[in-house]
C-alpha cells in the first residue's frame, strides 16, 4: 500500500513537469505547494486562541449618546453692498487688501474717501466745487477722524480737508481730536497732522492745543523722537514770547514749578536773587534732564539750546564743567542756533582739554560749513582761541579752511575767523556779544588753557599765513 501511494505521488509530481524522485526539485516545490494548501485551509474559530472574535456580542450593546437635533441658524438679511470702487488689478487681486476691505469698516471708508481726495487735491480744481466736495467728505469722515489719523494715506485726507477746508470745518476737526492730541504727537504720520492743525486752525483754537494738550507734558513729549519735532515746531513757528517762557520753564523742574507757585517768579533771575539754595536744585534738574536727552541724542530742537544755555549761565562751575564733557561729541548738532553757539562757546571754555579735542573731531568734515554760519564761527574762533593741540587744531581745523580758502575768503563770517588767528580777538573786527562770550569773567583758580595767547597764534599761523597771501595773490 506504501508502494502504490508513493507511486501515485511520483507520477503526479511527473505530470506537472517535474523530474520526479524524493529529492528532486519537483518535489520541493509540490511539497511547498501541499503545505501552503494546508495553511490556506485553516480557518479562525470564533472564541479560541488569537482568532477569537473581538466584535461585541449581540447582547453587549455599545452606549452611543443620543443623536441631538440640529439648531438652525438664523438667517440674517444680507448687507447692502457698497459701490464699487475703481480699484487696481493688483490690489483686486490681493487677498490681504480684499479681506480688509470686506471686514475692517474704518479700511473701506478710507478707500472710499481717496476716491474723492484725488479729485480734491488737485491744484486747478474751482474753488466752489472743491469747498462743496471737502463738505461732503467731511460729513462723511466725522466721528472717524482720530483713527484715520493714524494711518498714512488716511491722514494725508484729513490733512488736504484742513488745507482747503474753511476755517469752521477746521476747528472742527480741532475739536473732535482734542484729547487725543498728544498719541498723535508720538505717531509718525499722526504728528504731521497735528503741525497742519496747528497751523490752519483759528488763533483760539490754537492756544486751546496749546494749553490743553502740550503744557504739563512738554518734558514727556520731548523725551519722545517723533514727539519732539512738534515742540520744535510750536516753539519756532506757533508760540507767543508768553507762550514760549510756559514751556521752557517745565524743563526746569519740580523744585521751579513749587516756587513760581508760591513766588510767581517766571525768570530763573528772579531766583538768583531770592534763594541761592533753590537755584542749586532747580540746576541738578535741569542736567538731569538734559543728560537724559543728549544719551537719546535729541538735542537739535531751539527750545532744548535755550534750557541749555540757561543751564550755563546760571549752574555752578563743577555742573558747567560736567556738562561740557557729557555733551562734547553732540555739541554739532546744537551751534547753527543762537543759544546753542552760548552753549558750545560755555563747553569750550569749562570743558577739559580732552573735551575740546573730542569737540573738534566731531567737526572733521563740517569745517568749512561751520565756518559759514552766523552762530557756528563763534564756536570755531572759541577753539582756535583757547585749544592747547595746535597740532590736532591744524591736522582739522586750519587744513579745512585753507583747502577751500579762495572760496571763503568772500564769506564775512570766515574772515572773523581768520582776522581771530591773525590779531586776536579784537573789538575791532568782532561784535560786542561776541567779545562778551569770548572773553568770560572766570575765577582766578580756573586754568583755560596753559599756552600762551600769542604762543598759540605763532603756531597756527606757520600753515594759515602762507595759505591767506596765496588766495590775496589770487584774488
Amino acid at each position: 500500500g506504501i508502494n502504490a501511494e508513493y507511486g501515485d505521488r511520483a507520477s503526479f509530481s511527473m505530470a506537472k513537469g517535474g523530474k520526479g524522485g524524493k529529492g528532486g526539485k519537483g518535489g520541493k516545490k509540490e511539497n511547498k505547494k501541499l503545505g501552503a494548501g494546508k495553511r490556506s485551509q485553516t480557518k479562525a474559530k470564533p472564541g479560541k486562541g488569537k482568532f477569537r472574535d473581538t466584535k461585541p456580542s449581540m447582547d453587549r450593546e455599545v452606549h452611543k449618546p443620543a443623536a441631538q437635533p440640529q439648531k438652525r441658524k438664523r438667517e440674517e438679511p444680507a448687507k447692502p453692498k457698497a459701490a464699487a470702487l475703481p480699484l487696481a488689478k493688483k490690489k483686486k487681486e490681493s487677498k490681504h487688501f480684499m479681506s480688509r476691505l470686506e471686514h475692517d469698516a474704518e479700511f473701506l471708508l478710507a478707500q472710499q474717501a481717496k476716491v474723492v481726495w484725488e479729485k480734491v487735491r488737485v491744484k486747478d480744481m474751482e474753488p466752489k466745487e472743491r469747498t462743496a466736495m471737502i463738505t461732503k467728505l467731511l460729513a462723511k469722515l466725522s466721528g472717524h477722524i482720530q483713527a484715520l489719523c493714524l494711518k498714512h494715506d488716511a491722514s494725508r485726507i484729513v490733512q488736504t480737508c484742513l488745507k482747503w477746508g474753511s476755517k469752521p470745518e477746521c476747528d472742527a476737526i480741532c475739536h473732535e481730536l482734542l484729547g487725543s492730541l498728544r498719541p498723535l504727537c508720538k505717531s509718525k504720520y499722526g504728528k504731521v497732522l497735528v503741525k497742519k492743525l496747528l497751523m490752519y486752525c483759528t488763533k483760539p483754537v490754537r492756544g486751546q492745543i496749546i494749553r490743553t494738550e502740550l503744557v504739563g507734558h512738554v518734558a514727556e513729549l520731548l523725551s519722545h523722537k517723533e514727539a519732539a519735532d512738534v515742540i520744535e515746531f510750536v516753539w519756532a513757528d506757533i508760540a507767543t514770547a508768553e507762550q514760549r517762557q510756559t514751556l521752557v520753564s517745565e524743563l526746569y523742574g519740580p523744585e521751579w514749578k513749587l516756587w513760581h507757585q508760591s513766588s510767581g517768579a517766571t525768570h530763573l533771575e528772579q531766583l538768583e536773587q531770592q534763594s541761592a539754595d533753590t537755584l542749586i536744585k532747580v540746576t541738578t534738574s535741569m542736567a538731569d534732564f538734559l543728560n537724559k536727552l543728549v544719551d537719546k541724542g535729541l538735542v537739535g530742537q531751539s527750545i532744548v539750546h535755550r534750557c541749555a544755555s540757561e543751564f550755563m549761565k546760571f549752574g555752578s562751575m563743577e555742573q558747567r564743567t560736567s556738562f561740557a564733557g557729557h555733551v562734547s561729541e553732540r555739541l554739532l548738532e546744537m551751534i547753527h542756533t543762537r543759544h546753542g553757539m552760548m552753549v558750545g562757546v560755555g563747553c569750550v571754555t569749562y570743558g577739559s582739554p580732552k573735551d575740546r579735542k573730542l569737540i573738534v573731531k566731531s567737526m572733521r568734515g563740517y569745517v568749512t560749513k561751520v565756518c559759514c554760519e552766523e552762530f557756528g564761527h563763534t564756536v570755531l574762533i572759541a577753539l582756535l582761541s583757547i585749544l592747547d593741540d595746535t597740532v590736532l587744531a591744524k591736522e582739522i581745523l586750519i587744513k579745512e579752511i585753507t583747502d577751500e580758502l579762495s572760496d571763503l575768503m568772500s564769506d564775512l563770517y570766515c574772515r572773523r575767523v581768520l582776522v581771530s588767528v591773525l590779531v586776536g580777538i579784537n573789538s575791532r573786527y568782532l561784535p560786542p556779544d561776541s567779545i562778551q562770550l569770548l572773553t568770560p569773567q572766570l575765577p582766578a583758580n580756573f586754568i583755560v588753557s596753559k599756552k600762551s595767547a600769542e604762543q598759540r597764534r605763532n603756531e597756527l599761523l606757520v600753515l594759515l599765513l602762507p595759505a591767506v597771501l596765496l588766495s590775496l595773490i589770487h584774488i
